[in-house]
C-alpha cells in the first residue's frame, strides 16, 4: 500500500519511516480533531505547513486518508510520537454537536473506529493486545496500550477531540469492526459490503422480501424509522447495537408498551413490548410471548414496509 506521506512532497517532512530512539509502536493510540474541515483540505495544510504536525489516519464523513503506515512515526503528540499512533477527525472539536445533529458526526467516528480496529489488529499480529478502552496520560507515557485524547496527553495546551466526542460510540464501533461482543454489544449483523440502500423521502422504510428473517435491511429500516422520530442518532448501518435497542425501548416506553429499564439490551420485555405495539397496530396476531420469532419479525417488516419516511 502507498501512503500519502510517502507519495506526496511535504514542505517540512511530516513522518519518519523509522521511529526515533529505536522505538516501535507500543499500542497507544491518540485521538485528535484537526481543527479544520474536510480530510483533503487538512491534508493540503499538512503538506504545506512549515512546522510539524501530522497523523497516521485522517477521516471525514465520506473519506479516510491513510497518511502513514502504523509502523512509521508521525508528529501528532509531542510526548508520545516515537511510540504512539494518531487518528484524527478532519473537523473542529466545537462542531461535534452540530455534526451529530446532521448525522455526519457519527459517520466520521465510525470511520475513525474502522482505522482504530485496523490498528488493534496490526498490534495483535505483533503480540500486543490493545484494550478497547481509554487510558490515562501516565499510562500512555509508560507505553501501556489503549486509547486517549490529545487533550489527555497535553493538558492546558490541547483540547481535542473535545468534550462532545462520543467515546462510548467510538468504542462500540471499534468492537463491531473487530467482530467482538460484550454484555452490552450484541453480535453484529452481516452488513453487506456494498452498503445499504436506504429509503428516500416518501418511500417505505422496508422494501425487501417479507420473510420474517431479520437482517441488515430490517435493522436499517428500524433505525431509520427511529431516527425520523428522534429516537436514534447514530449511523444507519443495519447493525442492531445498544443504541438501536435503547431507541426502540424508549419509543415503546413513550407509548406505554415497555416499562422496564432503558438499557439497550433486548430481551423478553423488549420483544414483548414490540409484539404488543405491533399487535395494537394490527400487524402481529400471535401470542405475546417475548420471543423474537419469525412471526414477530414478519410483522415488523410488514409494518415498516407500509410506513414511509418523512
Amino acid at each position: 500500500m502507498s501512503y500519502l506521506l510517502e507519495a506526496r512532497k511535504q514542505r517540512t517532512p511530516q513522518w519518519n519511516r523509522a521511529r526515533r530512539h529505536n522505538s516501535v509502536p507500543s499500542g497507544v493510540c491518540v485521538i485528535h480533531t484537526a481543527e479544520g474541515n474536510g480530510a483533503n483540505n487538512v491534508l493540503d495544510w499538512i503538506l504545506t505547513r512549515s512546522d510539524y504536525g501530522s497523523y497516521h489516519r485522517l477521516c471525514d464523513a465520506t473519506s479516510t486518508l491513510k497518511l502513514a503506515p502504523w509502523s512509521g512515526e508521525t508528529f501528532h503528540c509531542r510526548f508520545t510520537n516515537p511510540h504512539s499512533v494518531g487518528i484524527s477527525a478532519a473537523v473542529k472539536a466545537a462542531d461535534w454537536p452540530a455534526l451529530y445533529k446532521a448525522g455526519t458526526g457519527q459517520k466520521i467516528i465510525d470511520r475513525m473506529a474502522i482505522e482504530a480496529a485496523d490498528f488493534v489488529t496490526y498490534m495483535k499480529g505483533r503480540g500486543v493486545t490493545v484494550p478497547v478502552k481509554r487510558i490515562s496520560r501516565a499510562e500512555a507515557l509508560a507505553k501501556k496500550p489503549g486509547f486517549l485524547a490529545h487533550e489527555d496527553t497535553d493538558p492546558g495546551r490541547r483540547t481535542d477531540p473535545g468534550k462532545d466526542f462520543d467515546w462510548d460510540y467510538f468504542f462500540e464501533r471499534i468492537r463491531h469492526h473487530l467482530g467482538q461482543t460484550t454484555a452490552t454489544t450484541p453480535a453484529p449483523a452481516p452488513v453487506v459490503s456494498t452498503g445499504l440502500t436506504l429509503p428516500k423521502k416518501g418511500e417505505p422504510y422496508y422494501g425487501r422480501v417479507i420473510d420474517g428473517q431479520p437482517g441488515p435491511y430490517t435493522y436499517a429500516a428500524l433505525q431509520q424509522f427511529l431516527a425520523d422520530r428522534q429516537y436514534y442518532d447514530r449511523v444507519v448501518d443495519g447493525d442492531p447495537g445498544p443504541y438501536t435497542w435503547r431507541g426502540m425501548q424508549q419509543f415503546l416506553a413513550d407509548r406505554n408498551f415497555y416499562d422496564r429499564v432503558i438499557d439497550g439490551q433486548p430481551g423478553h420485555y423488549t420483544y414483548a413490548g414490540l409484539q404488543r405495539f405491533l399487535q395494537a397496530n394490527g400487524w402481529y396476531k400471535r401470542v405475546i410471548d417475548g420471543q423474537p420469532g419469525v412471526y414477530t419479525w414478519r410483522a415488523l417488516q410488514d409494518y415498516l414496509a407500509r410506513r414511509t419516511t418523512k
